[in-house]
């Protein structure tokens, strides 16, 4: 679940910063594999290279240990050194509430790192907000559309699952921002299907919504689907061939058992003509043919 919030994070990340902050529109996404040393090597989730410094992400979306901010810790004195600069910050993108026990954790780190919730947003209202502006053709901002995109992960009085039906139905109603925007929210909404809904019978509702009015979305969802279809082809045959190996198997023991009785029939019948046992005798106690008896001897 957790690598799944995180992937979803890292392939909108464009859009969620620069509607955060309007600098990481201009700054630049770099490498976020550091190796210090053989044994210390490390991959951080986004860092930004900004005009003042850098700027390191991380999503957290499981409850927030000291484990966790001893890591981020690590990761903003490994940017540091690598960069040979003092001006690196560490963002926490945090999916559950901000309780006064984790604002005390951050407040003791020793670097600059700050927290900010998805629960801090009040989802409800921000949804009737949308929702007006949609109904009223008012403009649609940058925000609007970053609030669209991850409203199911808000606070609301909704399940969650519920909201993103809605704003799977509310995105198709917008018609003032560029198709590129509305494939971003699409392409999160997608990514929150796979998250939040488990049963398959139930997330077709879910993609038709979001194929709607994107040729994009419906291509990825396409190829998702003829990859998946490869997947489960190539995981058929493999069963096949484990059930053919198995049925070869048990097949085989049956040819063996029958091949080794009639080994065995033939060795009693050799056995019975040694001791001048009746032919008659021979067919009566073995089941073997007059002609069968004459092969083996």
């Amino acid at each position: 679940m957790h690598d799944k919030f995180d992937h979803m994070f890292k392939t909108t990340t464009d859009h969620f910063f620069c509607t955060y902050d309007q600098k990481f529109c201009d700054g630049e996404i770099i490498d976020n594999e550091i190796i210090a040393k053989p044994e210390l090597h490390r991959i951080m989730d986004i860092i930004y290279k900004l005009e003042d410094g850098y700027h390191n992400f991380e999503f957290q979306t499981g409850k927030l240990k000291t484990k966790d901010l001893i890591r981020f810790n690590l990761y903003q004195s490994m940017i540091m050194d690598k960069y040979k600069t003092e001006n690196v910050k560490t963002t926490i993108i945090y999916t559950e509430k901000i309780n006064k026990k984790t604002l005390n954790k951050i407040k003791q780190s020793r670097y600059d790192m700050n927290i900010i919730s998805l629960k801090d947003h009040n989802g409800d209202k921000i949804l009737n907000n949308i929702k007006n502006k949609i109904k009223n053709n008012k403009k649609i901002t940058q925000k609007d559309e970053c609030h669209l995109a991850y409203l199911p992960l808000y606070q609301t009085e909704t399940k969650p699952k519920d909201i993103l039906y809605e704003v799977c139905l509310l995105t198709n109603q917008i018609t003032q921002i560029p198709q590129e925007n509305i494939d971003y929210i699409k392409k999160t909404h997608l990514m929150l299907v796979e998250i939040l809904i488990k049963i398959n019978k139930e997330k077709e509702k879910y993609i038709e919504a979001i194929k709607m009015k994107s040729q994009v979305i419906d291509m990825l969802i396409e190829q998702g689907e003829q990859k998946g279809l490869k997947k489960g082809i190539k995981e058929g045959l493999i069963k096949g061939e484990q059930k053919g190996l198995k049925e070869g198997i048990k097949e085989g023991i049956g040819i063996g058992k029958e091949y080794g009785r009639e080994e065995g029939v033939r060795d009693i019948t050799r056995n019975m003509l040694r001791e001048n046992i009746s032919i008659d005798n021979i067919i009566r106690i073995t089941g073997l043919s007059k002609e069968e008896i004459e092969k083996i001897q």
